[in-house]
């Protein structure tokens, strides 16, 4: 049986991407698009990707 490797992904700051966010109870999640803060550099050991949530709800942009 021959077993082929995926590509690893690559992402670059500023790309838009599709990630699974928790909801504020925990209990559930959904996908929702993210903005890549950071992927370059970060010299550290673990492998890690910054991002932030993108929204259209301007209600919540005061929210704290």
């Amino acid at each position: 049986m021959t077993t082929t490797m995926q590509p690893k992904p690559t992402f670059e700051r500023g790309d838009i991407v599709l990630v699974l966010f928790p909801n504020s109870n925990l209990s559930s999640a959904k996908t929702r698009p993210a903005l890549i803060m950071q992927a370059d550099n970060l010299q550290t050991e673990l492998p890690q990707i910054i991002v932030a949530v993108v929204t259209s709800q301007m209600f919540r942009a005061g929210h704290s």
